[in-house]
């Protein structure tokens, strides 16, 4: 095709174009993320000769208009050298992770670690039969070797400064390779070996002067598209040759057609967008901040939200729902509609939306329903918002939340059905007359709970925490409301209340039975702070004596659905794990009474 280029760059030109800035990663792309593990691999399959795939670039100065930003900002580098006239800036389209990488690796682009190439591992592997790491010189090299390692890190000092070698000279820095400054160190480092002869010394540092020396001339082939090619010509050629396996996500293709509109608002991406309108939400209104960044999974070091995708999706069945059509999300419908629609969108259902997730973080859902239930209720509400003032209505949607949960019943894009009575009774309430009371029928089934399935449910599963957040948060039979030593219960938050063992472990004797002791019916929330100062260590018979004697220890004990002179009795594990298991039953029953009502 005349609008694709086929070439072969070497790393020093890559270095140099970096180092100029000119490398440039469109806003619609991923942040970096690779780890120390895949940056070290990088540089061992550079320095063996290794293919590391190919690149894809796109000039700027064509017809591909989008934010963009220095892939040396990405490495978090901030100087660069001055750009020619006639040099032209490139859109890095796949190959991101590599470049940034080959950033940190060989031009000190790294904050936190400084990246080296190990001279004796490179000998040791080339030649193992002579021995070279047992020669007594280098026993004042303390670096363990590593075993096929040739690329190693090392965390930066106090000062930040780049330190050109370490270890008298066994680490020689990727910075100094491309600069051509290894011969000395080579020969320093050899100086260390007081067994070599004089031969081996010299098949030595011929062997490190040329493998360092092939480094600058390491060809990597590129793939150039033409830069008046039309966006949708890069994106099937992005997934045709994306080395890395993973495809643009559906919003990262819908995020790249946002670049398209033409109101100046919208100019900077549907990412960015939708960024901005979230952060300045939450400097309005402080409070929404933990259900925003939670729900839409805001990472600190990026600044940016990792799930803004959960948008489109619900904005998506919304209007589907608007329009009375099935509710299913089909990618090419989707990728279809133009740039503006999202943004209309937003700007629509936003007000609306940001109570909704405000809502849903309140009544603790956030990490505990399923995220594609989730999806559609928020969608539900946006398509009928008269209906979220229905304290009835909003109550089943937690309900069936819960219950998904509860059951480990998976809710998938198929369960039309349940979406369907939810729109349904939606559509009824808010075509009721207002004077009027609407009466309808709950969705949500019963879960039948028996103890066997309560002494299932251990802390490391979500079941536990949709358990917690009905008996502290709901109160079923007007239980829950404090802890065992009083304290007043608002709702199960982890930040003031502590999930504590009745009996733990280590209070038991003969202990062997870790899942039914690690069970929630083994647990009641406590004050963090009480926990830590008035229960510390003591035995469960030490803290029971101390509850009986508040005078209202025995209705606190009660609260929790604890029997305070059953606990007491309690001296053995066969005895504890028949009061666990009592207590199991009583919270079967009261779990199942909440979706009685």
């Amino acid at each position: 095709m005349s609008n694709i280029q086929n070439i072969d760059i070497s790393l020093n030109e890559i270095v140099k174009n970096i180092s100029k800035d000119i490398y440039q990663i469109p806003k619609f792309q991923r942040d970096f993320v690779w780890t120390n593990k895949d940056i070290l691999d990088l540089g061992d399959s550079i320095i063996r000769g290794y293919p590391i795939s190919s690149l894809l670039t796109m000039p700027m100065n064509g017809t591909l208009q989008v934010g963009s930003h220095s892939l040396l900002k990405e490495a978090k580098m901030d100087d660069s050298q001055e750009l020619d006239e006639n040099e032209t800036k490139y859109f890095v389209l796949d190959g991101q992770q590599r470049m940034t990488s080959i950033a940190k690796l060989f031009l000190s682009g790294d904050i936190k670690n400084e990246y080296y190439y190990d001279l004796l591992a490179i000998l040791v592997e080339k030649f193992p039969e002579d021995k070279i790491d047992n020669d007594i010189g280098l026993s004042n090299l303390s670096a363990k070797l590593v075993k096929d390692q040739l690329c190693r890190n090392f965390g930066r000092g106090a000062d930040r400064s780049d330190k050109p070698v370490r270890h008298n000279n066994r680490f020689i820095a990727g910075q100094s390779v491309v600069e051509n400054k290894y011969g000395s160190v080579v020969s320093k480092f050899l100086r260390n070996l007081k067994e070599a002869t004089d031969d081996n010394i010299d098949k030595y540092t011929d062997y490190l002067n040329g493998i360092l020396g092939a480094i600058n001339g390491y060809s990597v082939p590129a793939t150039v598209i033409a830069g008046d090619s039309e966006l949708g010509v890069v994106i099937r050629v992005f997934e045709k040759v994306n080395s890395t396996g993973k495809k643009l996500t559906l919003f990262d293709l819908i995020n790249a057609k946002s670049f398209e509109v033409e109101i100046e608002a919208y100019k900077g991406g549907l990412s960015e967008f939708l960024t901005n309108k979230i952060k300045e939400k939450i400097n309005q209104r402080p409070e929404l901040k933990k259900g925003l960044n939670s729900f839409f999974k805001y990472n600190e070091d990026t600044e940016n939200y990792e799930k803004l995708d959960r948008i489109i999706r619900f904005l998506e069945i919304c209007h589907l729902l608007e329009q009375k059509a099935i509710p299913g999300m089909i990618q090419s419908t989707m990728l279809r509609r133009n740039a503006e629609f999202w943004f209309d969108k937003w700007n629509e259902k936003s007000s609306i939306l940001f109570e909704i997730i405000g809502w849903i973080e309140e009544e603790g859902l956030t990490d505990v329903a399923q995220v594609t239930f989730l999806e559609y209720a928020i969608a539900i509400l946006l398509a009928n918002p008269k209906a979220f003032i229905n304290t009835k209505f909003k109550h089943e949607i937690k309900k069936y939340a819960l219950y998904l949960t509860v059951t480990g019943t998976s809710f998938s894009k198929s369960n039309l059905d349940i979406v369907e009575k939810f729109n349904d009774i939606a559509l009824q309430i808010i075509n009721e007359h207002q004077f009027k009371k609407y009466e309808f029928s709950s969705p949500v089934g019963m879960p039948n709970l028996l103890s066997t399935n309560i002494l299932d449910i251990t802390t490391s599963k979500a079941e536990f925490r949709a358990i917690l957040n009905i008996l502290y948060n709901e109160r079923p039979n007007g239980k829950f409301d404090r802890d065992i030593l009083g304290y007043k219960i608002n709702r199960a938050d982890s930040s003031k209340f502590d999930s504590h063992h009745i009996y733990p472990k280590a209070q038991v004797p003969d202990f062997n039975n870790k899942s039914k002791f690690n069970s929630i019916a083994n647990i009641v929330l406590l004050d963090s702070q009480a926990n830590r100062e008035e229960v510390k260590d003591k035995s469960p018979s030490e803290y029971f004596q101390y509850v009986k004697s508040l005078s209202e220890g025995e209705f606190y004990c009660n609260q929790n659905l604890i029997s305070i002179d059953e606990a007491l009795k309690v001296s053995s594990q066969e005895e504890a794990l028949i009061f666990i298991t009592n207590r199991a039953n009583k919270i079967a029953e009261a779990v199942n009474c909440f979706f009685k009502t």
